[in-house]
């Protein structure tokens, strides 16, 4: 994403592709617009606007139903199934998966990676036999067993005053633990909409 914001911002090929394509998902566009200036912002979309634009003012003056203009602009609509990162991010995800599956051992079930619950999922559809899955499944089971417990001391400990004998494991388990439940954060959150645009 660095490097597509850097391109982005420089690059008229780069904005003239991204338009093309009809920019990144709603997601994607706020993560992208973090790693930015509102000078790169400017630099970078307005090739999309006026893409976007024209897509809307052709779909306005040739549907002949409601239906038809409400299917041509959730076309144009940016979404994740035509976001360059989402694509990537899946093409990624699927070759790690795959990689993790491949390399499993169930005579070492300790050397079992722990994954997100999202991503354990995707390795039972990606291809994971049910021994494997089990591995997967069990792996991830007791990482959050073992977060829950780290979650509750450290509760327990902010809350008598103990903070001192907090452990690192302790102070870091809620993140972790919402990690391992639903994946990255700046991967699955949505992006919060100014209200005043």
């Amino acid at each position: 994403l660095s490097i597509l914001q850097y391109e982005l911002s420089t690059e008229t090929s780069a904005q003239k592709d991204h338009a093309l394509k009809g920019g990144f998902c709603a997601t994607h566009t706020w993560i992208y617009s973090s790693l930015t200036s509102p000078v790169g912002i400017s630099r970078a979309y307005p090739a999309l606007a006026d893409s976007q634009a024209a897509r809307l003012e052709s779909a306005a003056s040739s549907a002949n139903s409601l239906q038809e203009l409400t299917r041509q602009v959730a076309d144009i609509s940016p979404s994740q199934r035509n976001c360059r990162i989402c694509e990537l991010s899946d093409r990624t995800a699927n070759d790690a998966i795959g990689k993790v599956i491949s390399e499993l051992n169930p005579d070492n079930p300790l050397a079992t990676p722990t994954l997100c619950v999202p991503h354990v999922e995707l390795a039972l559809r990606r291809g994971a036999n049910l021994e494997s899955g089990r591995l997967l499944v069990r792996s991830t089971a007791r990482a959050l067993s073992r977060l829950a417990d780290n979650m509750r001391r450290y509760g327990l400990k902010h809350d008598a005053l103990r903070r001192d004998l907090m452990t690192a494991d302790e102070r870091k388990a809620g993140q972790i633990g919402l990690r391992k439940l639903v994946g990255e954060m700046f991967l699955v959150l949505p992006p919060h909409e100014d209200e005043h645009l």
